[in-house]
């Protein structure tokens, strides 16, 4: 694909499908000299940067899944800024992102998520803990 519009060069992003827009959201990473903090989707031909009100710190290394059910939305978690370690988890409804919770899983690094719709909630793996680094 060489759609017209693409993000900037990045590494350490996270993406999610939202199967309810038919979309894939991505958010951050590090770009070549910064830290990132925009959202794109991708809808299977073009990319389009989404503009929101509301927007998670920049970060790398987190994790993102779509969690379905009665509130679907992707959710994000954890990740490195440039404040050190996250641990907050953030909504984003395909309009624009909530923080969800400030605490909960202690703050992390390349860990993942998942939504099994058999079992109706997410899941988070693993992952490199900011207290201990293991």
């Amino acid at each position: 694909r060489t759609p017209a519009v693409s993000p900037p060069s990045r590494w350490l992003h996270a993406m999610a499908a939202d199967p309810r827009r038919g979309v894939v959201v991505l958010f951050g990473g590090e770009g070549a000299t910064s830290w990132l903090a925009d959202t794109w989707e991708w809808n299977g031909e073009n990319w389009r940067q989404v503009t929101t009100a509301t927007t998670p710190p920049a970060r790398a290394q987190h994790a993102m899944a779509y969690h379905g059910g009665t509130n679907p939305q992707v959710l994000l978690f954890g990740g490195l800024g440039p404040t050190g370690y996250q641990g907050q988890t953030w909504g984003f409804d395909g309009t624009d992102w909530q923080l969800r919770a400030s605490s909960g899983p202690s703050p992390r690094i390349a860990s993942a998520m998942a939504f099994p719709e058999s079992a109706g909630r997410t899941f988070l793996v693993g992952g490199r803990d900011a207290a201990t680094g293991a």
